[in-house]
């Protein structure tokens, strides 16, 4: 059974390494486990702290980062009939980082990002945009507009 310690005790624990205090002590102050403590120290001495945060993910960091996830949002609103391809090229050329077609895949299902979403929140963009232009366009008169062919 995976027993979780308070960041209290972690505290404690990391405190105690850090000054010096045996490793029998530490274990009857704290109640931790011989096993936990040879771990929790071998964090202290790599990292300063004991064990993990609680709120640390287990498992691999994340390919796709937040702020990456965001241009390829912005990206797909701009371009909704982007390939997987064209995607990918430009995660590269921005990032220079490499990833699969899967794991692009995989964050379009995620999120839900479908063709049809994509165009529909396009044309609303597009809508947007249109309506800035008209309302900087109304208060031109026809002579100051110049057209070209």
């Amino acid at each position: 059974m995976v027993v979780r310690y308070s960041q209290k005790v972690r505290n404690d624990v990391t405190d105690l390494i850090k000054a010096g205090t045996s490793d029998e002590d530490i274990i009857k102050q704290t109640g931790i486990s011989s096993r936990t403590l040879r771990c929790w120290r071998r964090d202290v001495q790599y990292r300063g702290v004991a064990g993990g945060t609680l709120n640390q993910k287990p498992g691999r960091p994340a390919t796709i980062q937040v702020h990456i996830e965001e241009a390829i949002r912005d990206y797909l609103l701009s371009r909704p009939d982007a390939s997987y391809d064209e995607v990918l090229w430009f995660i590269f050329d921005e990032f220079d980082i490499l990833i699969s077609r899967w794991t692009l895949h995989r964050l379009y299902e995620s999120r839900g990002w479908e063709k049809d979403y994509l165009r529909r929140r396009a044309l609303d963009h597009a809508a947007l945009y249109r309506a800035a232009w008209l309302n900087t366009v109304r208060d031109l008169h026809t002579y100051q507009v110049v057209f070209v062919d």
